[in-house]
């Protein structure tokens, strides 16, 4: 190849002239590199081969030792050292003449242009950048000459120069871009320079407007679950592909699913099996797992998937608003019986007399209306009953002359199946009575159409009815009925979605379901004429989403609530009705229209509200209301004690209480969170009140009223803040004691221990600074720390252990943290919340 830029032949013959002591050099003094053959000048490679020579690793030739000793300079000592090493360094930069030319120099430009002296840039085949390496590609690329320039002129290089301003920007002659800044009406967003106008608080987000709307608290959606076969004996292997669709994310270019995991104890496996990612087709992601069925039983098994965003946010199966329901495995262990049209049985009747325990059923598509297909006798057997493809293509059709199965005191039991069934005009779909002993029986992806009930008579009988939809229908029963994930369209009982314990009709002025829920749901229902909804000791693991309350009733009286969600419900007097002493734990609360907790008993007593790590977001109505009497009755509440631990409420009234409640009560917030709140409204603290209470370790913030608290002086506040709440408003009425707290502009009327009127800055361990929040993985009051990556330290950080400054252990924070790297508190408590690490 003809080289665009020929190095001088006469600057190379010179070097290997070079003698030394009279005799003739085997190599120009300095050049060694590429090892065997030599490019007649100093280069960058030579350094990096005589550092090899030196530390051992590449074996030099007599010659080369000669080339490479230059040191000490004018008296070599006859081998290879470091500062050998540093001098050719310097005779390639030019800063050491060693009488050999350094390779830099042999590297022109030409033609007015300045090529670049770089082998990734300049591929021709020359040693552009002088490492003694050359590379192979066919051109040579030129530098453009664009500095100080608005682009449109000639760049020495034959092109044109572009505009160095980005599209927001305007350009000055001098070739300086500009912006003018403008955030006029908006409080987030782009104040179009590249910059930003604001940021929205936690749990909003900026709209193209500017301003902030509510940010999606959703997380993943199981849109679809397939087996591979849904009717096995034990020992198959099936597949279960699980579909995945986040509202959160742009899958699949984005994908933030954290988990997919699956629910595997029902068949003996693992509550938490991993689905494996398979990729991501429009706007969904796929996952599978095999599931082995080893050692099963003939029956129905139910199989839940729950998926994770990197969030926490998550929407698993049961509960979940437009989530499928859970997929349901059937097993047998004997032989098939084929019904229907061709196959080897006519009737199912026929069917169900020639099978024997552990044998399945199978009812081809059509729908059966003959007398053999009604009033159906399973006379205890252990049998699936199933359809071949499913409700929409298989109907039982009672004619209106009877029911669709008969279980008259024939002892089923849960390995009784009924399956993919709709049933239309029968007196009851499924009629279950005892005599004599328990009779059961799984009724699973069924339709029960109008006027087609299912009845279970007899405390002994029970029925679990998985994935069913109710059309016009009811349920009545003496017995047991379980119901997992239902639903249903202008049903008699108003039945939504179900319970998984026993559901009982009472009367229209009592509870819809009266159960302990556990791993339940309730979900699009419109309910009326009760005086709950649910009524149970316990619920748990529950769902009640998105319902609807034509009268005033309240959606759930109970006792317990733990890991339960209620989002979206909507015309109810409570979501809670607390009648006594109450519970509430690990549970959130999101949109729903009204109060969220109703301290309202039904005779004269006490009453306490336990809350624990509950999170409370944007329901209009107040978190706790607190009232003598349900409806026209009026009860007096001799003693209140509300406590809120570890908590964190949004957008709610923390308490109202409308009339007043006896002296000695208490309320209680302990390292919990609180913001664009009213914390207490109504006429609770009277002059002659003797209400008390502890605030400690808490964050009330962005607040709406003044004063924010209204106390009276046997409360205490520690280690809290007050910041960004009403400019202006005062902070806390009343006198009660504050210490070791940072509260904005002193703006409290409080008498401290130490009889000083108002709040001072400086005593009992008190400031009035900038807590300096930071935003971190669950929020936005996370405390600035230099350990943690921040630039500052918060004054909340450690205060002075003055004044009763507790121990984050005393304080019972040593667990939590106010760091986003998760660092749990220890020293003296920080002041404000803890979130969890």
């Amino acid at each position: 190849m003809t080289r665009l830029f020929p190095r001088s032949p006469s600057l190379a013959l010179s070097a290997l002239l070079l003698v030394t002591a009279g005799v003739a050099r085997a190599l120009p003094v300095g050049d060694v590199a590429p090892k065997g053959a030599t490019d007649g000048c100093i280069s960058n490679a030579d350094a990096v081969l005589a550092r090899q020579f030196y530390i051992g690793k590449v074996v030099p030739s007599a010659a080369e030792v000669e080339a490479a000793d230059v040191t000490p300079l004018g008296a070599p000592d006859g081998k290879v050292t470091n500062t050998d090493v540093i001098a050719l360094r310097k005779a390639f930069l030019g800063t050491l003449d060693l009488g050999t030319v350094s390779c830099a120099t042999l590297c022109p430009g030409t033609n007015g242009f300045q090529w670049q002296d770089s082998e990734t840039n300049c591929q021709d085949g020359v040693d552009n950048d002088c490492d003694g390496t050359t590379d192979l590609g066919p051109t040579c690329q030129c530098i453009p000459k664009c500095t100080g320039t608005c682009g449109g002129i000639p760049d020495g290089c034959g092109g044109t120069c572009p505009s160095p301003c980005k599209s927001y920007e305007t350009c000055s002659g001098a070739g300086l871009c500009k912006c003018t800044k403008n955030c006029t009406g908006k409080i987030c967003g782009s104040d179009g320079c590249g910059g930003s106008c604001g940021t929205c608080a936690e749990d909003f987000e900026c709209n193209a407007a500017g301003s902030c709307d509510l940010a999606p608290t959703q997380g993943p959606v199981v849109s679809g679950t397939v087996l591979s076969q849904k009717l096995v004996k034990p020992g198959t292997t099936v597949t279960l592909t699980v579909t995945i669709d986040d509202p959160n994310s742009a899958l699949p270019t984005y994908n933030d699913v954290a988990t997919v995991t699956a629910d595997l104890t029902a068949i003996g496996g693992s509550a938490t099996a991993p689905l494996t990612f398979l990729g991501g087709v429009g706007a969904t992601a796929t996952y599978n797992i095999d599931v082995a069925t080893n050692g099963l039983l003939s029956g129905v098994y139910r199989l839940t998937v729950r998926a994770d965003d990197a969030a926490g946010n998550n929407v698993d199966i049961i509960g979940a608003e437009g989530a499928p329901t859970p997929v349901m495995l059937y097993v047998y262990t004997g032989n098939l019986r084929h019904v229907g049209a061709g196959q080897t049985y006519a009737s199912i009747s026929s069917g169900i007399a020639a099978a024997i325990d552990g044998d399945a059923v199978v009812v081809h598509d059509g729908t059966y209306a003959s007398a053999a297909d009604r009033n159906l006798l399973l006379n205890g057997k252990k049998i699936l009953v199933i359809s071949d493809h499913g409700a929409s293509l298989t109907t039982i059709d009672c004619q209106s002359v009877g029911r669709g199965f008969a279980l008259a005191g024939t002892k089923e039991t849960f390995q009784t199946v009924i399956g993919g069934f709709t049933f239309h005009n029968c007196s009851e779909a499924i009629f279950v009575e005892s005599t004599g002993g328990t009779t059961m029986v799984s009724a699973s992806e069924c339709v029960f159409g109008t006027g087609s009930n299912i009845t279970v008579a007899g405390s002994v009988s029970k029925a679990a009815i998985y994935n069913s939809t109710f059309i016009g229908s009811n349920i009545t029963s003496t017995g047991s009925v379980s119901i997992f994930h239902a639903d249903s369209s202008g049903s008699s009982m108003n039945l939504g979605l179900g319970v998984a314990n026993a559901l009982r009709y009472v009367s229209p002025t009592g509870p819809l379901i009266s159960a302990a829920l556990s791993w339940s749901s309730v979900i699009r229902s419109k309910l009326t004429n009760f005086e709950s909804i649910v009524q149970a000791t316990s619920v748990s693991d529950s769902r009640l989403y998105y319902n609807n309350a034509t009268v005033s009733v309240s959606l759930l009286t109970a006792e317990s609530v733990i890991r339960s969600s209620f989002d979206g419900n909507s015309n109810f007097r409570s979501i809670i009705q607390a009648i006594k002493n109450t519970t509430v734990d690990s549970s959130n609360f999101d949109r729903n229209s009204d109060k969220v907790v109703y301290l309202a008993p039904k005779s004269y007593s006490d009453i306490s509200l336990t809350v624990s790590n509950v999170n409370v977001k944007h329901n209009p109505g107040p978190f706790v209301h607190i009232s003598t009497g349900i409806g026209s009755a009026s009860y007096h509440i001799s003693l209140v004690a509300i406590t809120i631990r570890n908590s964190d409420i949004s957008c709610a009234t923390v308490a109202v209480l409308p009339t007043p409640v006896e002296n000695g009560s208490a309320v209680s917030a302990y390292n919990s969170r609180f913001a664009v709140n009213t914390f207490v409204t109504g006429n609770l603290y009277t002059a002659t009140a003797d209400w008390s209470g502890s605030i400690r370790g808490c964050t009330l913030s962005r607040m709406t009223t003044t004063p924010v608290l209204q106390l009276t002086p046997n409360f205490t506040i520690e280690h809290s803040v007050f910041w960004d709440d009403i400019p202006g408003g005062a902070m806390i009425s009343g006198g009660p004691v504050v210490r070791n707290s940072n509260v904005r502009n002193g703006a409290v009327t409080a008498k401290e221990t130490n009889g000083t009127a108002g709040f001072i800055p400086g005593l009992l361990g008190n400031i009035d600074q900038d807590p300096v929040f930071v935003k971190g993985p669950r929020g936005d009051f996370y405390l600035s720390q230099i350990a943690a990556g921040q630039s500052q330290n918060s004054p909340c950080v450690d205060p002075p252990n003055a004044n009763g400054a507790l121990t984050a252990t005393a304080g019972g924070v040593d667990q939590l943290t106010t760091r986003t790297d998760g660092a749990v508190d220890t020293g003296i408590m920080d002041m404000g919340y803890h979130y969890p690490p």
